[in-house]
């Protein structure tokens, strides 16, 4: 049915079913806040309106948030914040986000 199934956690896992994609970035400070998920499937949709291939679609989407969130972290770092501060920073680490983030930065595995 052309179907992909994708799980968050630790580790992120998004599969078509022959190819399983295997994401190891993000921060816990995700937990701490509601709608990360949410943000998630939005950035997954936004990807599949300009790809084709849904398994790379939902990957990047996941992979752009998991980005944003140690972007955010980094930010943060050496002051005084909470989930409301990581909230904002994630957002605007979102809209910043550029090709190279996604090259240099990317913790992707591919099992065939």
């Amino acid at each position: 049915f052309g179907c992909v199934i994708a799980i968050t956690g630790t580790t992120d896992i998004v599969s078509d079913g022959r190819k399983t994609v295997f994401i190891r970035n993000g921060d816990k400070m995700f937990s701490s806040i509601t709608g990360t998920g949410c943000m998630c499937t939005s950035l997954i949709g936004t990807f599949c309106a300009v790809c084709g291939n849904y398994l790379t679609a939902a990957s990047a989407g996941i992979l752009a948030l998991c980005i944003a969130g140690e972007k955010a972290i980094e930010n943060l770092m050496g002051t005084e914040f909470g989930s409301g501060s990581f909230r904002t920073f994630l957002i605007d680490s979102v809209f910043n986000l550029q090709k190279k983030d996604f090259l240099e930065r990317g913790k992707i595995d591919v099992s065939l």
